[in-house]
């Protein structure tokens, strides 16, 4: 059984990677949340004190020009697609200052920006890119890896002419001390932490390449893509959620959800209707929330502690010990090994949002139930994969009427026949060419504003 995990470019692909305006608030906002799930409402750090460089380093593979883009790309296989680059790379490791619940804290992240040696300063859109699940500590952070499919979708779309700047999150410190529990826990699929770790990320970026404190011609403009698979899926909801809020400087002209987990109470369901690809994935997320929500109620009284698991013990040991915990969960053949029969029953029963304060957690952090007011409608690629069984597509696609209901502006893609990671990489010609036409200015067709369409052949589809 896996945890819930994407990298965006698997197999040959690993080695790469409404309308077309946002509508930010002219009223003034709504109140923040107030106190949620029992946590009193977060009073935010001055602007001051968040979104600044502490430092930054050269990446391990920077400053590659076009040409050795376009040998990457060919490797992979899609030259047809994405050759020739138009511009080199040059990239970056970077911490800078955020805040957790009103804490300040550090976090760190990647870099990649439009490079060609010797020519002047260009403006280029930000592309605020967030990453699949790699693990909850400092060891699983993509600038610490840095692998290649932690890496070359980065590289992709900066040489497409964007500055890229990708989170590894907070409590995913790529300095931290991996010896030891995180000192600051990563909220797994949560919604606030994610997206003020992002947007602050954005706001160094922009003060690294517009501030002379490094040599590059890439200079960041205010425009803003939301671009993220799975748990990065996520993130794009919630960090649109919450840039009117946190970061209004920043103007979101359009988002990229790839193999979105929007409902988390549905996606409970699934996970415990039967063991499947989600069932241990989700005991991973209750546990991080449970930390971050302030350790609420005791994680025994959801997961087990009977031989020959003890998974309300197993799971944090599992998740803080190491970057794949998916071999704990090996020989499970019942949920009843995972979980407590009264928490399964109310969940696949429906009630699961009367489990407290388990089911506030999940409403708090699914797109459809949170209390943050959606304040903005930004043009959104809602993409599913067919055979999806880790964020299972049939959860997505009752979803996605609902989320159109509230005033979501989506245009759906689903890939047929293609597991959870592969509509991300199978649709990439797709995305590339509908951000492009929202950055033109040209609104979704109304044909296919917020109409679920069946799944196509998505056009990086291998051959059979």
């Amino acid at each position: 059984m896996k945890p819930l995990a994407l990298v965006l470019l698997p197999a040959a692909l690993s080695a790469l990677l409404a309308s077309g305006c946002d509508s930010a608030a002219t009223t003034p906002l709504p109140a923040w949340p107030a106190a949620t799930c029992g946590v009193p409402a977060t009073t935010w750090l001055p602007r001051a004190q968040v979104g600044h460089v502490v430092s930054w380093a050269d990446a391990q593979r920077t400053l590659l020009t076009a040409p050795t883009i376009d040998v990457l790309i060919a490797a992979a296989g899609a030259s047809e697609l994405f050759a020739p680059a138009a511009h080199g790379i040059q990239m970056f490791t970077l911490r800078y200052t955020t805040q957790d619940r009103g804490r300040p804290v550090e976090a760190t992240g990647l870099v990649a920006v439009p490079w060609d040696d010797g020519q002047p300063a260009q403006s280029f859109p930000v592309v605020l890119f967030t990453h699949g699940t790699t693990g909850f500590m400092g060891a699983c952070a993509p600038s610490h890896t840095q692998g290649d499919g932690d890496v070359f979708p980065l590289l992709l779309l900066a040489s497409l002419g964007y500055v890229v700047v990708a989170p590894d999150y907070i409590g995913l410190d790529a300095g931290a001390d991996f010896t030891q529990p995180p000192a600051v826990r990563h909220n797994y699929l949560g919604v606030e932490q994610t997206a003020i770790g992002s947007l602050d990320m954005v706001r160094a970026a922009r003060e690294l390449l517009g501030g002379g404190k490094v040599e590059t011609m890439a200079r960041p403009t205010t425009n803003v893509i939301l671009w993220g698979g799975s748990q990065g899926g996520h993130a794009v909801f919630a960090n649109d959620l919450v840039a009117p809020y946190y970061a209004p400087e920043l103007t979101v002209r359009a988002a990229v959800a790839l193999v979105p987990a929007t409902d988390l109470v549905g996606l409970a369901e699934y996970a415990l209707g039967s063991v499947n690809d989600a069932t241990g994935a989700f005991a991973a997320m209750l546990t991080t929330m449970h930390y971050w929500y302030g350790e609420q109620a005791a994680l025994d009284t959801v997961l087990t502690t009977t031989a020959p698991w003890s998974f309300a013990t197993e799971v944090p040991s599992a998740i803080y010990g190491g970057c794949d915990a998916s071999g704990k969960f090996d020989g499970v053949t019942a949920v009843t090994d995972v979980y407590q029969p009264d928490f399964i029953a109310a969940v696949t029963s429906g009630q699961a949002t009367s489990v407290s304060p388990w089911g506030c957690y999940l409403a708090e952090n699914s797109v459809p139930w949170t209390s943050i007011q959606k304040v903005r409608t930004t043009p959104t690629l809602f993409v599913t994969s067919g055979n999806d069984t880790l964020i299972h597509t049939p959860v997505e696609r009752a979803d996605f009427p609902r989320l159109c209901g509230m005033g979501y502006a989506l245009q759906y893609l689903e890939c047929e026949g293609a597991q959870h990671p592969e509509g991300a990489v199978w649709s990439l010609p797709e995305q590339v060419a509908w951000v492009k036409d929202r950055l033109a200015g040209k609104p979704i067709a109304a044909a296919d504003l917020c109409v679920l369409k069946p799944a196509v052949r998505c056009s990086a589809q291998p051959q059979p």
